[in-house]
């Protein structure tokens, strides 16, 4: 490297050439340090101006930060949003077949009866579960709650502990399963209608309630 501008006097060229090459060196190295404490900073961005600078006169005004949403204490479900329902807010419930109709109660049968076949193959309870198991209102019952266990054990919040508890369900509910289906071994059978309370007992029943709600001593 040679220097055009006028010489030292008494300086030896090849001090000043390596005095020159020392002084270029310094620069650099400050030029990397400040490039480097730029890009260390929050949000910094390699050969973007400092978070801090200001603002070109007429430009837009930067916006603050938009503050994190507030959580709801560790074990607390969270506040359902306003306006949404228990079901939009991703909050689950238990089928309740005397109130289900529509599409939902279609959707239902059809979710129920993929959980029934996939037990029934996996865990072999062809012996405790027949084919018409959707003609017994008890047993889809006790299936839709034993699916309820399964969603609850498998579902997002599920556990480690939980797949133990399904298993545990699973065996309890074998042996209640097979009594409801005992008479259809060979093919569905209905189950005999049987009277339980006629029309007299029913009427008792309704003197005796009016009594106790509104005879002497009633609160």
């Amino acid at each position: 490297m040679t220097s055009d501008g006028p010489a030292v006097p008494g300086a030896d060229p090849d001090t000043v050439r390596r005095l020159l090459d020392a002084v270029l060196a310094q620069q650099e190295s400050i030029r990397l340090l400040v490039q480097a404490l730029g890009e260390s900073r929050p949000g910094g961005v390699p050969g973007a101006a400092p978070p801090d600078a200001a603002q070109p006169t007429g430009g837009p005004a930067a916006s603050p930060p938009a503050k994190p949403a507030e959580q709801p204490p560790a074990g607390q479900p969270a506040e359902k949003p306003a306006g949404k329902s228990d079901k939009e807010a991703g909050a689950q419930r238990p089928v309740n077949w005397a109130t289900l109709s529509g599409p939902e109660r279609f959707a239902t049968w059809q979710e129920l009866a993929i959980f029934v076949e996939s037990i029934v193959d996996r865990y072999k309870m062809q012996g405790q579960i027949t084919a018409c198991w959707w003609q017994h209102l008890d047993a889809v019952e006790l299936l839709t709650a034993l699916w309820h266990v399964w969603q609850d054990a498998y579902g997002e919040k599920g556990a480690l502990k939980s797949a133990m508890s399904w298993q545990d369900t699973l065996i309890k509910t074998r042996d209640r399963l097979a009594g409801i289906f005992v008479s259809c071994r060979n093919g569905h059978v209905e189950s005999p209608v049987r009277g339980w309370m006629d029309d007299q007992v029913r009427q008792e029943f309704y003197e005796a309630v009016l009594a106790d709600t509104t005879g002497p001593g009633t609160p």
